[in-house]
């Protein structure tokens, strides 16, 4: 991933991003449901709200808007 990168979403189309440590998610619409190897728990996020991924690993990204 560069140092900004904008990624598009569809629903029901999980996006799968490998070794993505401390790239930082930003939503810009809608809300998405964010799934990192490694960190207990999913995390939710609403339009407004950011995520910085704090290890390598697979992170998954799915929305349904």
């Amino acid at each position: 991933m560069s140092a900004r990168e904008t990624l598009l979403l569809y629903p029901d189309r999980p996006l799968r991003l490998d070794a993505a440590r401390h790239a930082e998610l930003c939503v810009e619409s809608g809300m998405v449901w964010i799934t990192a190897s490694g960190v207990a728990g999913d995390l939710f996020l609403a339009a407004g709200e950011r995520y910085r991924v704090p290890r390598d690993g697979v992170c998954l990204l799915y929305t349904s808007d």
